[in-house]
């Protein structure tokens, strides 16, 4: 019983979502790919849709995470005029921007995220043949939703790369 109604209510969630007026789709890349995603909109959240690795993820922002995410941008896009972008020895990520508190959506496929999970976003920059880019990364979380399938229990570690004007997209279309 308690299956049925984790998949009626993952059916009703997923048919009160749509895509947002202005961009459908935006470029962006995620780990080392170029990925399509989708903006979606679900009563007072926003979302980010993409591929990554193996499944589907649905990053889900409200007002707070996007205004976080908006601050984080300006103090990049600072000291990127600035030239004041370091490379790292090491080549990772400098996550030197904040983060904020999203939720986490995921699964084989695109019509069927059924795993859940809050999450933390964090912000900042990583040098990627030899030029910088915003970055949000998003660490591996447990399935909270209740899914019973042992499959994608946990959602991948994920490296979200944009350009300054492809992060000035993405967060005038989540912009609340």
């Amino acid at each position: 019983m308690k299956l049925f109604a984790a998949a009626a209510l993952c059916a009703f969630l997923l048919a009160a979502t749509a895509p947002c007026e202005g961009p459908k789709s935006l470029r962006l890349t995620v780990g080392q790919k170029s990925r399509e995603a989708q903006i979606l909109e679900r009563g007072q959240k926003k979302a980010l849709l993409f591929y990554a690795k193996n499944s589907y993820q649905c990053l889900w922002l409200d007002s707070a995470a996007v205004l976080a995410a908006k601050e984080a941008a300006k103090k990049y896009n600072e000291q990127f005029q600035q030239k004041r972008l370091k490379k790292s020895q090491k080549g990772g990520e400098r996550l030197v921007y904040g983060g904020a508190e999203v939720f986490l959506e995921w699964g084989s496929k695109k019509e069927a995220l059924d795993r859940g999970s809050p999450a933390k976003a964090r912000f900042g920059y990583v040098f990627w043949q030899g030029s910088p880019y915003f970055c949000v990364s998003l660490s591996s979380v447990q399935d909270k939703a209740g899914a019973k399938s042992p499959v994608l229990e946990n959602s991948e570690e994920t490296s979200l790369l944009f350009t300054r004007s492809q992060i000035q997209a993405v967060l005038d279309a989540l912009s609340l």
